[in-house]
């Protein structure tokens, strides 16, 4: 972060330099702790400087392609359910999942060599130890900036990292998007569905495989919709998957009990927990509702004959996870998933209205159609 700052204020031992979100500067500039702080000189405000960075999807996680790690920015912008702050509980729990998936990496890297998880290795804030708490507290949040992993060490050659709603949940710049790869990946005059067909069980198996591991046998609850999916490309197919986003990432309570999280405080441990329930509905709705359905919708728009096809592959891959990695736990969610049990769908216009938390989200039934295909599915 030195390189930003103008001359000379780098090698100035009495500062230390954090980048804002733009918007979020302006909210800064308007509250009375900080106006105080630039007053008296504990702070100073150096206005815009350096390299110009680009938003990515979430408006607030700033990426410069020079720069090492993505910059997470607090925001006090309320988008979809939550204000966009980076809260101190967020700040401890970003570290401590990242602790958790290293100590997870050698692992994951055996079964799953096209998984990269971005992890989020640190944070900068401020606290100006006012005696005001709520005042501290609200600078600290505000001022607070999560480093995300970039892609420089773990891309592979000739792959080119495409977001997930990007592809599925873009319209037809998406849908545009998504007959390239697919005019890439056709090789010899093969069937435009079966490379359709190819292309999505690439992709499922890239990714189904490893969330449903880390939840079954590590109790790592990932949030794998649209927005935190980043999916590797290379001559049309897919090679790698990027999770990311560790604000969405929980742990299982029952796995992980306080003497495991003893290095974080106690609201950073109640922010991580979930229960099995809860871990299962949110990784059932985000990866078979939010993230599945829109790219069967997408891929197989207007052949509802493909979507059932696309659908076959999902389950598909369902009994070949059981077959491979299961357990009587993960059979009974599996096998409620392949009788046709209706998927969660999250209510997010209800949380939104009511300003909940996102644990408290409800969920509704969505209709299952793995169910329905029978035992026979068209693609194997």
């Amino acid at each position: 972060m030195a390189e930003q700052a103008p001359a000379g204020l780098a090698a100035d031992e009495d500062f230390f330099l954090i980048p804002t979100h733009p918007w979020q500067a302006r909210h800064l500039l308007a509250q009375p702790g900080v106006a105080t702080a630039i007053r008296g000189g504990r702070i100073r405000d150096l206005g815009q400087q350096g390299a110009h960075f680009y938003p990515t999807s979430s408006i607030r996680t700033l990426f410069h392609p020079d720069n090492p790690y993505f910059y997470k920015c607090s925001l006090n912008v309320r988008i979809t359910n939550c204000v966009r702050k980076n809260a101190i509980y967020e700040l401890e729990g970003a570290l401590q999942v990242t602790r958790i998936l290293r100590s997870l990496a050698p692992q994951l890297l055996q079964h799953f060599p096209g998984l990269a998880v971005m992890e989020e290795p640190a944070f900068i804030s401020a606290d100006l130890k006012t005696g005001d708490a709520q005042s501290n507290k609200a600078i600290t949040e505000g001022f607070g900036l999560i480093l995300r992993r970039g892609f420089a060490d773990v891309l592979r050659p000739g792959v080119t990292p495409l977001l997930a709603g990007a592809l599925f949940g873009n319209h037809v710049y998406g849908e545009a998007r998504m007959g390239e790869l697919l005019d890439a990946m056709q090789r010899g005059g093969s069937p435009r569905e079966e490379t359709a067909e190819a292309w999505f069980s690439r992709y499922v198996g890239e990714l189904m495989y490893p969330v449903l591991y880390c939840y079954f046998a590590h109790g790592v609850i990932f949030e794998p919709h649209l927005q935190n999916v980043v999916i590797g490309v290379a001559e049309g197919q897919p090679q790698q998957v990027f999770l990311r986003d560790f604000e969405g990432v929980k742990l299982v309570q029952e796995r992980f009990g306080a003497e495991q999280l003893d290095g974080i405080s106690p609201r950073a441990r109640e922010a991580l927990w979930y229960s099995a329930e809860q871990g299962w509905k949110r990784i059932a709705y985000c990866l078979f509702v939010n993230n599945f359905c829109e790219a069967i919708n997408q891929i197989g728009a207007g052949r509802p004959a493909l979507q059932n096809r696309l659908w076959a592959v999902v389950r598909h891959h369902l009994h070949a996870y059981q077959s491979q990695y299961g357990d009587d736990v993960s059979a009974r969610c599996i096998n409620a998933l392949l009788n046709g049990e209706a998927f969660p769908g999250k209510a997010n216009l209800i949380n939104r209205f009511f300003k909940r938390p996102d644990r408290a989200s409800g969920y509704l039934p969505v209709n299952n159609p793995l169910g329905t295909l029978g035992e026979n599915p068209a693609w194997s």
